[in-house]
């Protein structure tokens, strides 16, 4: 596949597709994060405890490496102590400002994140989270 990640922090940001990340995804947002039709609110953690929604914990994207159609942005979150690796190639605005993200199918990713966090990951078949996911499909996404 020939990807290459960085890794983007508060801070040292990514710009994809008009939404610099990470700090353009927490607090006053570019473009609202969603899960289908569902926004999802996200905060920057370090150690994965947030009040409430999903902790964000890291952010990496191939979007300085790959061709505009095929660039990547992952959220790695904690969500009720549960990791979740969330994926977006959304390459234009939408109506409702929202940029979606589904679940990775990348299991080596969502394997390795579970090893760091300790726990199992959240899948796309827990619908409580992904009721409506919206999911990119590109080989090993």
């Amino acid at each position: 596949m020939n990807q290459t990640y960085k890794e983007y922090i508060p801070g040292n940001l990514i710009n994809f597709n008009g939404v610099q990340a990470p700090d353009g995804l927490v607090g006053n947002v570019t473009m609202q994060p969603a899960i289908g039709q569902h926004p999802i609110y996200l905060e920057w953690s370090e150690n994965g405890q947030v009040k409430d929604g999903y902790a964000l914990v890291a952010v990496y994207s191939d979007a300085e490496t790959q061709p505009e159609m095929q660039k990547h942005l992952y959220l790695f979150t904690i969500v009720n102590n549960q990791p979740l690796v969330l994926v977006t190639m959304q390459n234009q605005g939408d109506p409702y400002g929202y940029l979606y993200f589904g679940a990775t199918d990348n299991a080596e990713l969502r394997a390795g994140f579970e090893k760091i966090v300790g726990a199992p990951s959240i899948t796309k078949n827990k619908s409580q989270y992904f009721s409506q996911s919206v999911v990119f499909k590109r080989g090993s996404d």
